[in-house]
């Protein structure tokens, strides 16, 4: 379990589990910082390299980082290219930069999610 509710409050249990830590700090990011994306796009880059060094295997991590940043990056440019929905402030082309990196940092959460479902 990674949240209970106690004496009217959320506690969630972040020991043990820095990923879940990283996903939460990197949704908090976007919802405060998306207005600032250079900022944005640095602070999800840390989170990155934080998950990246928590890895067994640095190398099998780091390709499905850059499959899930660039692909997701790419398939979402295309979607919003097409006119399917826009972003209010893009600083690449259609889609905003931070979130190649955020789509790297899902990839790596739900990896992680399988790995541990498939023990």
């Amino acid at each position: 379990m990674l949240a209970s509710f106690k004496q009217g409050k959320i506690v969630l249990y972040v020991q043990g589990h820095p990923r879940v830590l990283c996903l939460i700090l990197a949704m908090l990011s976007v919802c405060l910082l998306w207005k600032m994306p250079l900022i944005l796009t640095f602070l999800l880059v840390l989170m990155s390299l934080f998950m990246l060094l928590l890895a067994s295997d640095r190398g099998k991590e780091f390709k499905v980082f850059a499959f899930c940043s660039l692909g997701g990056g790419l398939f979402e440019s295309v979607a919003v290219s097409v006119g399917v929905w826009h972003y209010a402030q893009p600083d690449m082309v259609v889609v905003p930069s931070w979130l190649f990196v955020l789509w790297g940092i899902a990839g790596l959460l739900i990896k992680r999610f399988v790995e541990k479902q498939a023990v």
